[in-house]
């Protein structure tokens, strides 16, 4: 969907207009034409403004609970001076944090980031058509308070390269051709600057940008005092909230059956921590990661071809993972190497030491799904929604140092071949002597969650 006819395109300081419903509900309608149904039913709505705002890759559409725009090609917070009276008259929140509003095209990452050294950990994604912050509107016009220590990026912040990218003299043709400054990661975490550069820079595609509508505190204060509005978020939050309803019972059980299974050292609390962590990525309530091959998670042609082309990898394709939610469709890979979970318990440790501890993970899953999975009638998860999706899936759990071991594969080329999002990167540098990345650090102790197989089930 293009919105050339509201930005200039050739001027990356073009970022917002106001606008009224009238002139983007061809847009509206076309991500999401129930809510679309719902604005027209209120009074007046033709003339209700909005905020139409595009942010580039990697801009920041809150930082730290606080709603800014990017102003000029600028982060600004809403309430700075420098943003028009305009925009600060019909768009006076009497909170801090990002107003209700909807993405139009491409996608938004919510996260938080807690800790400078760590990976941020990822809460949401809105795709368009998503209503974002919806709660707002049961929320007591009061209860003004920043949202805690959430930061939303346009596109995929958690995004990483399989294949490491810091070789110097790589790194600086790289930042040569596109003209920015050398970057060298050390770590995956850090990659999310390199990607900007690129994005900034791009040269064979369009310039990326997620676009968001923002409300008006008039259009709010009307859905406010709107059934069908009130309803329609309402579902929302219920559809959002299915698990988290039940999951004081569901720990209150964990917790049980961890006190009979396991000593409270150290260790073992780890394992148990990272067991707890697959259940709740197979429950879609932890994120993992899934191969990046569209635009829609950020600038993925544009980023591809820069390292296969002015990076000029020379061994491995260029393999790009982006953070994921579990949907029981395609497979999710957590990395104990790399954690982007609620409670970040996946911390990093050497290669044999994350042999030794996938072996305990492992063990302790099973003897947990057979509690769980188990036909007595006395079973406290029967009939439930975890019960059910936990039964739904199965774990595979990989390492490059386990050799022939029969409960950890060592086969991470069948781990690539046999998930075919994967193949997009061979397929398009086919004659060059690529190999997928087996030995990337993300792989040494990776678990995969997939939907349970037939040949799995009648095991």
């Amino acid at each position: 969907m293009s919105f050339n006819h509201f930005f200039d395109h050739r001027n990356p300081k073009h970022t917002h207009e106001v606008l009224t419903l009238t002139q983007v509900s061809t847009h509206i309608q076309a991500v999401n034409p129930k809510f679309w149904e719902i604005l027209q039913s209120i009074p007046e709505w033709e003339t209700m403004p909005v905020l139409l705002a595009r942010y580039p890759y990697g801009a920041k559409l809150s930082e730290q609970g606080q709603f800014q725009l990017n102003f000029l090609g600028t982060p600004t917070p809403i309430k700075d001076a420098r943003i028009p009276p305009l925009i600060k008259t019909l768009f006076q929140y009497p909170w801090e944090g990002i107003p209700t509003g909807m993405v139009l095209s491409h996608m938004i990452e919510s996260v938080i980031e807690s800790d400078p050294d760590a990976p941020p950990t990822t809460r949401a994604h809105h795709h368009p058509g998503d209503v974002f912050s919806i709660a707002t509107l049961f929320e007591p016009v009061l209860n003004a308070k920043p949202q805690g220590l959430h930061t939303i990026y346009s596109g995929h912040r958690n995004l990483i390269s399989l294949t490491p990218l810091n070789d110097m003299q790589f790194g600086l043709r790289l930042a040569t051709y596109y003209g920015f400054r050398p970057c060298y990661p050390k770590n995956l975490s850090a990659q999310h600057t390199l990607w900007q550069s690129i994005g900034t820079h791009a040269e064979h595609t369009e310039h990326w940008y997620s676009t968001c509508l923002f409300f008006s505190a008039k259009l709010i204060d009307r859905l406010r005092h709107t059934p069908n509005a009130l309803l329609y978020s309402l579902k929302q939050e219920q559809e959002r909230t299915t698990f988290l309803r039940h999951q004081e019972l569901y720990q209150r059980l964990w917790h049980d059956f961890i006190d009979q299974t396991l000593k409270p050292t150290h260790p073992n609390l780890r394992i148990a921590e990272v067991t707890y962590t697959l259940l709740m990525a197979a429950v879609g309530e932890t994120p993992g990661f899934a191969p990046a091959t569209q635009d829609l998670a950020g600038p993925i042609a544009e980023i591809t071809t820069a390292l296969a082309e002015h990076y000029k990898l020379r061994y491995h394709f260029p393999i790009l993972m982006q953070s994921q939610f579990y949907q029981n469709k395609t497979p999710l890979y957590l990395s104990l190497q790399y954690p982007i979970c609620s409670q970040n318990p996946l911390f990093s440790s050497g290669p044999q030491q994350t042999l030794i501890e996938l072996h305990e993970i492992k063990k302790l899953l099973e003897k947990f799904l057979s509690l769980c999975l188990s036909p007595r009638k006395s079973n406290p998860f029967d009939k439930t929604l975890f019960q059910e999706k936990l039964a739904q899936t199965q774990w595979d759990f990989y390492h490059p140092h386990a050799e022939d071991n029969a409960e950890i594969s060592s086969d991470l080329e069948a781990l690539f071949e046999e998930d075919t999002r994967f193949q997009g990167a061979e397929a398009l540098y086919p004659d060059r002597g690529l190999s997928y990345p087996t030995r990337s650090v993300f792989l040494y102790g990776v678990i995969r969650v997939k939907p349970k197989s037939e040949s799995h089930s009648k095991r």
